[in-house]
């Protein structure tokens, strides 16, 4: 983000993940395939 905002451009999305995310070891494994899923597909 620091260097989009560097260059002043916006993203598309942004993908919030949150406390859940964060810590939780389940959810950390969802928010790291979302992530793969989401570079993959551009």
């Amino acid at each position: 983000m620091s260097e989009m905002a560097a260059e002043n451009l916006k993203p598309e999305i942004l993908f919030w993940v949150g406390c859940a995310g964060s810590y939780d070891a389940r959810a950390q494994r969802v928010t790291k395939a979302l992530s793969t899923i989401l570079q993959n597909v551009g």
